[in-house]
């Protein structure tokens, strides 16, 4: 440093020697070229036309490290930037500018500015004061970092106190906020009037202008412009105009030019599109899409898509989702409408809910329906309570109600039909005025129009049917070619499915009467193409595979079996057994194969009964009763044989037994004659005989009694028999010394048969009187023995007089029976206790519990019940009095026989006059199965239910 100094004056020194010097008087120093004298105002004057004076030349950094600069101090700067003069004023270094102000490279000028490092170059104070701006020194911006506040507009944020952390941007933005905090504002008068406010952002012209509410955002021209209250607080406008009038309410979320327009108090409400409820008064509403709920005043509407309950004006609690959904409602309520166009005509209907393009499109009042799919329902106007899923469901309904639609196309025709349930791809779509029909399978009931009470379940099933009624079709193509049958029950892959103008069948299994049948009614058809072929008749019951596969006309059959037959045709035949039955009328077969070969011939009135019974030949009215029974020749009539192998060769006669069979009864064993009758088994001593032999005809044998001409002649050699003979008016009598019966005429008195050690087992008095075990005594007709011991049969009267008395199986005097005198009671014992009475009204008590036989190993054939609640909806429950006056007069409750026998006649049971009974304990399975299908149908629709709820929700 010193070596510099020396430097740099020897260098002062030698200017000296080679400028020309003058020195004034006045102290002055003058270097110049020409010898002018030094200016009196300047201690040093240098001066030269072709040279300059040159200061010292260093770096920001040495600048900067000179130690107590001098105030006045000159030096250059050439390095690293802001290259020129710099003085030292005595607290700080100053820059001196060119003569065009660009000496600072730094500088923020007016033409612009390059080279700048965004690192280290700014715009501002280098302290901790505020940054004001002014435009014609009117307020136009400030930042204050310690207040928090921004502002950038003429005369905005110009009233500002207190508020803190605030921003404000445009024209009079924010102009008269004096405390509020925490704003924002941009554009021209945006939060203008604000003074109080806080949380509020306000962006656009005049946007929030007579605000002074909290928390309210508004982006747009005039957006929530008219939010002068300070409950007007929480809400969001987006959009030219938007809530502009709102003055109270609050929490909108309002979105979209002119969107809540005229909304003045109206709160909680989300508006998003052009227009949407521009003069909505409603709260809780969410409107959504271009125009929608324009007009709305109601409140908890939600509408969305383009027009969306456009025209909607006090309806509330309604739900338009779509382009134009629901856009002329004005007063309705509680509708769903989603889709475009969906529900667009409806004006008054209330709770309907439509899902899908245009469902619902001309629904004007109709109320309580639901639609789902594009166009379902598209032309209701007036039907309610109506459910339709799928494109086109229930298109053309008009003014059906009740109906339930699933299905593309499902129900498409329907008009006025109500109270339908189609469940497939176009099922039941040619309907129009049908009612009370169930169609379930894609195309099932494709072409019903007016057909009612009808049920289909399957594909095609029943789909040519136009205006059969109280049908029911269940399987694939079940009854499809029906047009006009009605009271057709059908269940099983193509079960009928060939009928067209049939009434009242019941047909069961894949195939039943389903190939052929035109007309044909109140038959019944079981099993796997039972009936297959069959084509016209009536009254007939085919059960078993492939029964009857060659009649094809009949009436009045019963048949059943693995292919059992009755020939082409034949009426009033009974065929039970695989492959039995034979052609002819009134026959009746059963057993395995039994009648079967005479399918060659036909026959009439003839019974049939066992395995191979009559299989080889044919005879009228005759009987084969036994396995193989059979006729000798063809043609017979009259002609019966009973017995296994039994065999009849002539007509007008019975056979009982093969060749060479004897017949015995109350005997394993039978000897000695066709026909036998023992007392044992081992028929020792038999009691009956019927031998045929000459001079023979009954032989009573207990030690030899006969009955007939000339029996055992020779009991003169000593036998001991009891016989009757050739007498017709003989009575065998026993002589009580001997023990010896014989013939002879009926004595006077009484008489006693079988006495001795038999004696008095059954005496005849001279009166008339019988007694059993007993002489008989007094008037009684028929007497007992009066013992107690193993006593059978006791009819006897107390000295009670007021009751009778009989017993029966009664052991050690006990009562078992008892009626009284008034004979209107019928009582039964067991010990001393009464366990059941019967009136004579017909009325019965029970002291226990009634049970029935169960117990499924006594059971076969067991099937389980299906489609109940239809049926049991047939049946009804009465009051009523008995017009017999000897009965119970009271009022009673029960069901008619004649109706339960139209729909299970399995419960109805007929006496010989006619008259019908019901079986109510049957009715006990049939109502715990229709409990557990409605259960299972609540459990089903519960699904559909949270399903729709979960599809809306979403």
């Amino acid at each position: 440093m010193q070596k510099n100094k020396k430097m740099n004056k020897n260098c002062l020194l030698s200017l000296c020697f080679l400028l020309p010097v003058h020195i004034a008087m006045a102290q002055s120093f003058a270097i110049n070229t020409d010898g002018s004298t030094a200016s009196a105002s300047a201690i040093l004057d240098v001066k030269s036309n072709i040279k300059g004076v040159l200061v010292p030349r260093m770096s920001k950094a040495e600048r900067m490290s000179i130690a107590s600069p001098a105030t006045g101090l000159l030096v250059f700067q050439n390095a690293p930037d802001s290259a020129g003069f710099y003085y030292y004023d005595g607290s700080q270094w100053g820059w001196m500018a060119t003569i065009n102000g660009n000496a600072d490279t730094l500088a923020w000028k007016r033409n612009g500015n390059a080279a700048t490092n965004p690192a280290s170059h700014f715009i501002g104070t280098t302290d901790n004061k505020v940054l004001n701006f002014r435009v014609n020194n009117i307020k136009s911006g400030l930042i204050d970092n310690t207040s928090y506040n921004s502002a950038l507009g003429y005369s905005g944020f110009a009233n500002n106190t207190t508020g803190t952390h605030n921003t404000a941007i445009g024209f009079q933005s924010m102009m008269s906020n004096t405390s509020g905090n925490y704003n924002t504002s941009i554009g021209a008068f945006s939060f203008s009037v604000n003074t109080t406010g806080i949380r509020n952002t306000a962006i656009g012209t005049s946007a929030l202008y007579f605000n002074n509410a909290n928390d309210n955002t508004a982006v747009g021209y005039e957006a929530l412009n008219q939010s002068a209250s300070v409950a007007a607080k929480n809400n969001t406008a987006v959009g030219a105009n938007a809530a502009r009038q709102n003055s109270t309410g609050t929490a909108n979320t309002v979105v979209g030019d002119s969107s809540g327009y005229l909304s003045t108090g109206a709160s909680y409400n989300v508006l998003i599109g052009k227009n949407a409820g521009r003069d909505n008064l409603g709260s809780w509403t969410t409107l959504i899409g271009i125009d929608a709920g324009q007009k709305n005043t109601s409140n908890g509407s939600v509408f969305i898509g383009s027009a969306a309950g456009m025209k909607n004006t006090s309806g509330g609690g309604n739900t338009f989702v779509g382009d134009n959904a629901g856009r002329e409602v004005t007063t309705s309520s509680n509708n769903s409408f989603v889709g475009t166009y969906a529900g667009q005509l409806n004006s008054s209907g209330s709770f309907n809910s439509f899902l899908g393009s245009y469902a619902g499109y001309n629904n004007t009042s109709a109320a309580n329906n639901t639609f789902m799919g594009s166009f379902s329902g598209y032309f209701n106007t007036l039907g309610a309570d109506n459910s339709f899923f799928g494109r086109a469901a229930g298109y053309s309904n008009s003014t059906g109600a009740g109906n339930t639609f699933m299905g593309s196309n499902a129900g498409n025709l329907n008009s006025t039909g109500a109270d339908n349930s189609f469940f497939g791809k176009s099922a039941g779509v040619a309907n129009t005025t049908g009612y009370n029909n169930v169609f379930v399978g894609s195309q099932a009931g494709l072409s019903n129009n007016s057909g009612n009470s009808n049920t289909a379940i399957g594909y095609k099933a029943m789909e040519d049917n136009t205006t059969g009624t109280n049908n029911t079709f269940t399987g694939l193509n079940a009854g499809n070619n029906n047009i006009t049958g009605s009271y057709n029950s059908m269940y099983g892959d193509n079960a009928g499915a060939s009928i067209r103008l049939s009434n009242s069948n019941t047909l069961f299994g894949t195939g039943a009467m389903g190939f052929s049948c035109d007309t044909a009614a109140y038959n019944a058809a079981f099993g796997t193409y039972a009936a297959a072929f069959f084509s016209k008749g009536e009254k007939n019951v085919f059960m078993g595979y492939n029964t009857v596969n060659s009649l094809k006309i009949g009436n009045e059959n019963t048949v059943v079996g693995f292919q059992a037959s009755v020939g082409d045709t034949a009426d009033l035949n009974v065929a039970v057994g695989s492959f039995a039955g034979g052609n002819g009328d009134e026959n009746v077969f059963v057993g395995h194969d039994a009648g079967k070969h005479n399918n060659l011939g036909t026959m009439s009135g003839s019974t049939y009964v066992g395995s191979w019974a009559g299989f080889f030949k044919r005879a009228n009215y005759s009987l084969l009763l036994g396995y193989s029974s059979s006729v000798l020749n063809e043609g017979y009539s009259n002609a019966s044989a009973i017995g296994a192998f039994s065999r009849v060769d002539t007509s007008n006669a019975m056979v009982l037994g093969s060749v060479g069979v004897n017949v015995g009864i109350g005997m394993t064993k039978p000897y000695q004659s066709r026909l036998t009758v023992s007392a044992n088994s081992s028929a020792s001593g038999f009691t009956l005989g019927i031998f045929g032999q000459n001079q023979s005809g009954i032989s009573l044998q207990q030690n030899n009694p006969t009955i007939g001409y000339n029996q055992y002649r020779d009991i003169s050699t000593g036998y001991t028999s009891r016989y009757m003979g050739n007498g017709y008016a003989w009575v065998n009598y026993m002589d009580q010394v001997t023990g010896n019966m014989y013939w002879n005429s009926i004595p006077s008195g009484s008489v006693n048969a079988a006495t001795g050690a038999e004696t008095n087992r059954l005496t005849i008095s001279s009166t008339g009187s019988v007694g059993l075990g007993v002489i008989p005594s007094g008037t009684g007709q028929l007497q007992f023995q009066n013992t107690l011991d193993n006593r059978k049969v006791v009819l006897w009267e107390t000295a009670n007089t007021a009751f009778d008395f009989y017993g029966f199986g009664i052991n050690s005097g006990l009562l078992r029976y008892q009626i009284p005198g008034s004979g209107n009671i019928h009582a039964f014992y067991a010990g001393t206790s009464n366990i059941f009475n019967l009136f004579g009204t017909g009325n019965a008590t029970l002291l226990g519990i009634l049970t029935q036989l169960s117990d499924e190993r006594l059971k076969e054939r067991i099937a389980p019940i299906d489609n109940t609640l239809d049926k049991l909806g047939k049946v009804h429950a009465y009051s009523y009095y008995w017009k017999d006056k000897e009965r119970d007069p009271g009022q009673q409750i029960g069901l008619l026989a004649q109706e339960v026998n139209e729909v299970y006649p399995q419960l109805v049971k007929k006496d010989n006059a006619g008259m019908m009974s019901v079986n109510y304990s049957g009715f006990v399975p049939l109502l715990i199965k229709g409990m557990q299908e409605q259960q299972q149908e609540i459990a089903e629709l519960k699904k559909q239910i949270q399903e729709l709820s979960a599809a809306i929700k979403k």
